[in-house]
């Protein structure tokens, strides 16, 4: 049976599971299609990029297009600049410096890239001639000359604004340092990534504090006082700062925008716990845009310089106080990243349990009444803390996430939590329609890079049934079924 036959309703059944470019590739097809399948671009990009901005701003200019955004996705990786060039009185030299420099962070990806593809045969894993990583090194050359000059100009900042004035359906602003993703899987494709000549490699752009698996450690950034710190080295969060900005001005105060989202991925980065340490321009203005009527999604990655800072980030009460205002809030999810770099391997300072604050002093769940989903990931906890945390929910509560967490030495573990939620919270005696979803997310192995299960079916199954529990103390024991998704970690 001929597609063009296909009755409109089947048609856009069929297009509901394709990406934009098979949706642009199906209407170029026939006429008819192009008639009967319109155009949807829900999600809009944007960067430091000329041609990010320049697509971006295009779509809000289009009258029919910008109907059905959503989303902005503002990607806050920035390529790292070029070494200076070394001074050398022979001429041919003079370009050593930054083209070994590019040479030898390419070479460590594609490694990476034939490591992650042993078993796939691909032209692009081949030998590198001269003239290939010729062109490469100018095409990054020209990537990073253009977002230099593009920063200074801030012309993608006023292009956020002109989005968000032009798109009526949006909703959400994503920020994230992890666009580019993983070697050959970016996680968000924006046009710029889209236009890489096919096969390029080039350096690990700079994600917030992290210039690379441990770039996180001793950062500057992260050990100075937020005051102390230049506007330079503060945008370092440039997209965070710039939509925080915008979105508490008094003009926006009936800005349509209900969701933030700031997504680090797999990435132990965030935004700077220094932030929440004394009062900022940054806090006041993620207190007033989270506080404003409406109000629904926070998602908040926040970097940790160690577990040492994690205490002193909640106990100075200005977190707890910001989170406080959202009365509408009906998805939180936090995630730091203490936890990854003790995972890691990395040598950080272990606070006394006794000074880690009981986790109902840090979150005011009693201020969300319309909280569906709650959200952990990376943090130091006691399960009697997470236990009596998830008692005071409020009953609208229908799903929680449990990523990555370590509990204090003898103060609990995932096998306790979900006897406790069981039986001490009575999950078990909910009517169906009532019931939460738990999900864990946790390792195998005491390594961060290595096989991770996320955990869903077979915890519904032994809290509101009979099955056995999947977890004996931390350790995953479950059957593995084919609901529960085990994927490898790998950094970039």
């Amino acid at each position: 049976m001929s597609l063009l036959l296909l009755p409109t309703e089947l048609l856009l059944l069929v297009q509901s599971h394709l990406d934009l470019t098979d949706i642009k590739h199906m209407r170029l097809s026939s006429r008819k299609l192009c008639a009967s399948i319109e155009l949807r671009i829900d999600r809009a990009f944007l960067s430091a990029n000329p041609r990010n901005v320049e697509v971006f701003l295009a779509i809000a200019a289009h009258e029919t297009l910008r109907r059905f955004v959503t989303e902005i996705v503002w990607d806050d990786a920035v390529f790292t600049p070029l070494p200076p060039r070394r001074t050398s009185h022979d001429t041919r030299s003079e370009d050593d410096g930054s083209t070994t420099w590019f040479v030898q962070h390419c070479e460590s990806r594609r490694l990476e890239i034939e490591q992650t593809w042993l078993n796939s045969k691909n032209d692009d894993m081949g030998p590198r001639g001269h003239g290939r990583i010729q062109d490469e090194y100018e095409y990054y050359k020209e990537l990073v000359r253009a977002q230099d000059e593009l920063r200074q100009s801030g012309r993608h900042v006023n292009a956020l604004h002109i989005g968000v004035s032009r798109f009526p359906a949006l909703q959400r602003i994503t920020v994230t340092p992890d666009s580019h993703g993983g070697v050959r899987n970016p996680r968000y494709p924006s046009p710029m990534v889209r236009e890489f000549p096919h096969g390029f490699i080039y350096p690990f752009p700079h994600r917030w504090t992290l210039d690379g698996p441990f770039g996180i450690v001793n950062n500057h950034e992260l050990s100075q006082p937020w005051h102390r710190l230049t506007e330079s080295e503060k945008n370092v969060w440039e997209g965070v700062r710039a939509v925080f900005k915008m979105l508490a001005e008094p003009s926006q105060s009936e800005c349509r925008v209900s969701e933030l989202v700031l997504d680090a991925g797999i990435l132990p980065t965030g935004i700077s716990h220094r932030i929440f340490e004394d009062p900022c321009d940054e806090l006041h203005d993620l207190t007033t845009l989270i506080g404003r009527p409406g109000f629904r999604r926070l998602d908040l990655a926040i970097a940790i310089e160690g577990q040492t800072h994690q205490a002193p980030l909640f106990r100075s009460g200005h977190f707890r106080q910001a989170l406080s205002g959202a009365k509408d809030l009906e998805h939180f999810r936090l995630q730091t990243s203490s936890v990854w770099l003790q995972t890691i391997g990395v040598q950080t300072s272990i606070v006394p349990s006794n000074y880690i604050p009981p986790l109902i002093h840090v979150f005011p769940v009693e201020c969300w009444p319309r909280l569906r989903h709650f959200g952990l990931s990376g943090m130091c906890v006691r399960s009697q803390d997470l236990i009596t945390l998830l008692g005071a929910m409020p009953r609208t509560l229908r799903s929680v996430e449990l990523d990555r967490l370590h509990f204090r030495s003898g103060k609990g573990s995932y096998g306790q939590v979900l006897a406790e939620a069981k039986y001490k919270l009575g999950w078990r005696r909910r009517q169906k329609q009532d019931r939460i979803k738990l999900t864990i997310c946790t390792c195998q192995k005491l390594v961060m890079s290595g096989p991770f299960v996320r955990v869903s079916t077979e915890i519904q199954d032994y809290i509101y049934a009979d099955g056995p529990c999947p977890f004996q103390g931390n350790e995953y024991v479950g059957y593995e079924p084919a609901s529960m998704v085990k994927f490898e970690l790998r950094f970039p």
